[in-house]
Protein backbone atom coordinates (compact mmCIF):
# COMPACT_ATOMS: atom_id res chain seq x y z
CA UNK A 1 0.00 0.00 0.00
CA UNK A 2 1.43 3.39 -0.88
CA UNK A 3 -0.33 5.58 1.71
CA UNK A 4 1.15 7.05 4.88
CA UNK A 5 -0.90 4.77 7.13
CA UNK A 6 -2.00 1.16 6.75
CA UNK A 7 -4.51 -0.61 9.00
CA UNK A 8 -5.36 -4.22 8.47
CA UNK A 9 -7.54 -6.90 9.92
CA UNK A 10 -6.72 -9.13 12.86
CA UNK A 11 -3.30 -10.73 12.65
CA UNK A 12 -3.20 -14.49 12.16
CA UNK A 13 -2.25 -16.43 15.29
CA UNK A 14 1.05 -17.74 13.94
CA UNK A 15 4.54 -16.33 14.08
CA UNK A 16 6.42 -14.90 11.11
CA UNK A 17 9.14 -17.11 9.59
CA UNK A 18 12.15 -16.22 7.47
CA UNK A 19 10.43 -17.98 4.52
CA UNK A 20 7.61 -15.42 4.71
CA UNK A 21 10.05 -12.77 3.47
CA UNK A 22 8.05 -9.87 4.84
CA UNK A 23 9.60 -6.51 4.07
CA UNK A 24 8.43 -3.12 5.24
CA UNK A 25 9.67 -0.32 2.98
CA UNK A 26 12.31 -2.77 1.74
CA UNK A 27 13.57 -3.70 5.23
CA UNK A 28 13.37 -7.40 6.17
CA UNK A 29 11.12 -7.99 9.20
CA UNK A 30 12.78 -11.33 9.93
CA UNK A 31 11.37 -13.98 12.21
CA UNK A 32 8.81 -13.12 14.86
CA UNK A 33 8.16 -16.02 17.21
CA UNK A 34 5.36 -14.25 19.08
CA UNK A 35 1.87 -14.70 17.72
CA UNK A 36 0.00 -11.63 18.97
CA UNK A 37 -0.41 -8.24 17.33
CA UNK A 38 1.61 -6.83 20.24
CA UNK A 39 4.53 -9.16 19.43
CA UNK A 40 4.45 -8.28 15.75
CA UNK A 41 4.14 -4.53 16.38
CA UNK A 42 7.15 -4.75 18.69
CA UNK A 43 9.20 -6.43 15.93
CA UNK A 44 8.11 -3.85 13.36
CA UNK A 45 9.08 -1.04 15.73
CA UNK A 46 12.48 -2.68 16.22
CA UNK A 47 13.28 -1.94 12.54
CA UNK A 48 11.54 1.45 12.38
CA UNK A 49 14.82 3.42 12.28
CA UNK A 50 15.60 1.64 9.00
CA UNK A 51 12.09 1.37 7.53
CA UNK A 52 10.67 4.73 8.62
CA UNK A 53 7.52 2.90 9.76
CA UNK A 54 6.10 2.59 13.26
CA UNK A 55 3.45 0.14 14.40
CA UNK A 56 0.71 0.27 17.00
CA UNK A 57 -1.56 -2.61 17.93
CA UNK A 58 -5.03 -2.74 19.45
CA UNK A 59 -7.42 -5.56 20.23
CA UNK A 60 -11.15 -4.94 20.71
CA UNK A 61 -13.97 -7.41 21.10
CA UNK A 62 -17.65 -6.82 21.93
CA UNK A 63 -20.16 -9.21 23.44
CA UNK A 64 -23.89 -8.75 23.88
CA UNK A 65 -24.09 -9.32 27.62
CA UNK A 66 -26.99 -11.10 29.31
CA UNK A 67 -26.69 -9.97 32.92
CA UNK A 68 -28.99 -12.64 34.37
CA UNK A 69 -26.87 -15.37 32.78
CA UNK A 70 -23.60 -13.77 33.88
CA UNK A 71 -24.81 -13.41 37.47
CA UNK A 72 -26.06 -17.01 37.72
CA UNK A 73 -24.66 -18.72 40.82
CA UNK A 74 -22.83 -21.38 38.80
CA UNK A 75 -21.39 -18.92 36.29
CA UNK A 76 -17.80 -17.74 36.16
CA UNK A 77 -16.25 -15.45 33.62
CA UNK A 78 -12.61 -15.95 32.68
CA UNK A 79 -10.63 -13.33 30.76
CA UNK A 80 -6.99 -14.02 29.93
CA UNK A 81 -6.84 -16.63 32.69
CA UNK A 82 -8.37 -14.44 35.42
CA UNK A 83 -11.53 -16.01 36.86
CA UNK A 84 -14.29 -13.73 38.14
CA UNK A 85 -17.73 -14.36 39.56
CA UNK A 86 -20.51 -11.97 38.63
CA UNK A 87 -23.11 -13.09 41.19
CA UNK A 88 -23.49 -9.52 42.51
CA UNK A 89 -23.88 -8.00 39.04
CA UNK A 90 -27.25 -6.41 38.36
CA UNK A 91 -26.19 -4.20 35.46
CA UNK A 92 -23.67 -3.97 32.66
CA UNK A 93 -21.84 -1.29 34.68
CA UNK A 94 -21.46 -3.84 37.52
CA UNK A 95 -19.91 -6.32 35.09
CA UNK A 96 -17.52 -3.66 33.78
CA UNK A 97 -16.52 -2.65 37.33
CA UNK A 98 -15.88 -6.26 38.35
CA UNK A 99 -13.70 -6.92 35.30
CA UNK A 100 -11.69 -3.73 35.72
CA UNK A 101 -11.24 -4.36 39.48
CA UNK A 102 -9.82 -7.83 38.70
CA UNK A 103 -6.67 -6.21 37.30
CA UNK A 104 -6.43 -8.20 34.08
CA UNK A 105 -3.11 -7.07 32.65
CA UNK A 106 -3.63 -4.84 29.62
CA UNK A 107 -7.39 -5.41 29.29
CA UNK A 108 -9.96 -2.70 30.00
CA UNK A 109 -13.72 -3.26 30.00
CA UNK A 110 -16.24 -0.62 28.97
CA UNK A 111 -19.98 -0.61 28.40
CA UNK A 112 -21.63 0.30 25.13
CA UNK A 113 -24.93 1.29 26.68
CA UNK A 114 -26.57 1.93 23.30
CA UNK A 115 -26.20 -1.71 22.28
CA UNK A 116 -25.95 -3.29 25.74
CA UNK A 117 -22.58 -4.71 24.79
CA UNK A 118 -19.56 -5.43 26.93
CA UNK A 119 -16.44 -4.11 25.15
CA UNK A 120 -13.00 -5.47 26.03
CA UNK A 121 -9.92 -3.63 24.77
CA UNK A 122 -6.18 -4.20 24.88
CA UNK A 123 -4.38 -1.02 23.79
CA UNK A 124 -1.19 -3.08 23.47
CA UNK A 125 -2.70 -5.55 20.99
CA UNK A 126 -2.53 -8.60 23.25
CA UNK A 127 -4.93 -11.44 22.50
CA UNK A 128 -8.14 -11.38 24.53
CA UNK A 129 -9.25 -14.85 25.61
CA UNK A 130 -12.75 -15.15 27.07
CA UNK A 131 -14.56 -18.12 28.59
CA UNK A 132 -18.01 -18.02 30.18
CA UNK A 133 -19.36 -20.60 32.59
CA UNK A 134 -22.90 -20.11 31.30
CA UNK A 135 -24.12 -20.53 27.74
CA UNK A 136 -25.20 -17.36 25.95
CA UNK A 137 -24.13 -15.05 28.80
CA UNK A 138 -21.92 -13.31 26.26
CA UNK A 139 -23.59 -13.41 22.87
CA UNK A 140 -23.70 -16.94 21.55
CA UNK A 141 -20.61 -18.12 23.43
CA UNK A 142 -21.30 -21.65 24.65
CA UNK A 143 -20.73 -22.68 28.25
CA UNK A 144 -17.05 -23.40 28.91
CA UNK A 145 -16.19 -22.52 25.28
CA UNK A 146 -13.19 -20.29 24.86
CA UNK A 147 -12.85 -17.57 22.26
CA UNK A 148 -9.60 -15.82 21.33
CA UNK A 149 -9.59 -12.44 19.62
CA UNK A 150 -6.39 -11.26 17.98
CA UNK A 151 -5.40 -7.65 17.58
CA UNK A 152 -4.92 -5.40 14.59
CA UNK A 153 -1.79 -3.51 13.63
CA UNK A 154 -1.67 0.02 12.24
CA UNK A 155 1.51 0.99 10.39
CA UNK A 156 2.41 4.67 10.02
CA UNK A 157 5.10 6.15 7.80
CA UNK A 158 7.27 8.85 9.33
CA UNK A 159 5.83 12.28 8.51
CA UNK A 160 3.14 10.65 6.32
CA UNK A 161 5.65 8.83 4.10
CA UNK A 162 4.54 5.79 2.11
CA UNK A 163 4.24 2.39 3.76
CA UNK A 164 5.04 -0.47 1.39
CA UNK A 165 4.59 -4.04 2.63
CA UNK A 166 5.76 -6.96 0.52
CA UNK A 167 6.48 -10.66 0.82
CA UNK A 168 9.07 -12.63 -1.12
CA UNK A 169 7.46 -16.00 -0.31
CA UNK A 170 7.49 -18.48 -3.22
CA UNK A 171 3.93 -18.27 -4.56
CA UNK A 172 1.14 -15.69 -4.50
CA UNK A 173 -0.77 -17.92 -2.08
CA UNK A 174 2.28 -18.12 0.23
CA UNK A 175 2.68 -14.33 0.03
CA UNK A 176 -0.98 -13.82 0.96
CA UNK A 177 -0.56 -16.21 3.92
CA UNK A 178 2.62 -14.42 5.02
CA UNK A 179 1.03 -10.97 4.88
CA UNK A 180 -2.02 -12.21 6.81
CA UNK A 181 0.35 -12.93 9.71
CA UNK A 182 0.62 -9.16 10.20
CA UNK A 183 -3.01 -8.53 9.26
CA UNK A 184 -2.63 -7.22 5.70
Amino acid sequence: NGSGQVSGSAVSSTGVTANDGIKINGVDLGEVTGTTAADKAFAINAISDESGVTASATTTVSYEATISALSAASSALTINGVVMTMTAATSLDDVVSTINAAGIQGVVATADNETGSLVLTSQAGSDIIVKSGTANALGTLAASAETRTGGEITLTGKDGADVVITSTAGTQSDQDTALAKIGV
